[in-house]
């Protein structure tokens, strides 16, 4: 098994981990078990090493993956280096060593045919939103018990897929006045209790790192 093909079925399945260093084989029953322990020599520079090869491994590269490095506990400057895959939201990603895409079954590594090459693209195509905010304090007056304070939020599509009937739900928001900025046209905001439902926002597009929405509150409490 190349790592190349390793970190390719593990990036385009479920993710999962490598281990450097310890011997597993199949046992009676064909299950993978770990048996003999066998250290990597030099750590730090295998650490380095690979680190920089897993960079140049996949096509689209995975910036996800992260190696780490255990000390083995009898062995001075040997140990062991874990590879962690996960699963990603590009996939496919193709190995860089045979040119070739690789999927997870079982324990094993099997080249992708053509089809689920194809399906792998178009299962892949999703959005995915990120939500940011900053909160600040407005004008407050004490002596007649008035607080403000301004909540910015920022909705960002980072998939390859334009996200459709989205609605942001904020919740305990409390018996205060709020007041929207930025929603645009056809937006709905419904309160029940002290939830805040923002509906029939507009679609978000695909280009990665757009700002898609904008929304200030101006909240003013009473108490």
């Amino acid at each position: 098994m190349t790592l190349g093909a390793a970190l390719s079925a593990f990036a385009n399945a479920v993710g999962g981990v490598l281990v450097i260093g310890v011997d597993a084989r199949k046992s009676k029953e064909g299950i993978d078990c770990a048996g003999e322990l066998m250290p990597v020599e030099d750590l730090g520079k295998a650490l380095t090493t690979l680190t920089q090869a897993v960079g140049d491994l996949l096509q689209s590269r995975h910036g996800g993956i992260r190696v780490y490095s255990i000390p083995s506990v009898k062995r001075l400057g040997c140990g062991y280096l874990l590879v962690d895959v996960p699963a990603s939201n590009q996939r496919p990603h193709r190995s860089q060593a045979d040119a070739k895409y690789y999927k997870r079954a079982g324990a094993s590594n099997f080249v992708m045919e053509h089809y689920e090459v194809v399906d792998a693209i178009r299962s892949s195509a999703a959005p995915n939103l990120v939500l940011e905010y900053e909160l600040t304090k407005g004008i407050s007056r004490p002596h007649e018990r008035h607080f403000e304070a301004r909540l910015r939020l920022a909705l960002t599509n980072v998939g390859r897929a334009t996200a459709r009937h989205v609605s942001l739900q904020i919740t305990g928001v409390g018996p205060y006045d709020v007041g929207w900025q930025g929603l645009g046209e056809n937006v709905i905001v419904n309160q029940y209790n002290y939830t805040r439902t923002i509906s029939h926002l507009p679609e978000f597009g695909n280009s990665p790192g757009r700002n898609a929405l904008r929304l200030q509150p101006d909240a003013g409490c009473h108490r």
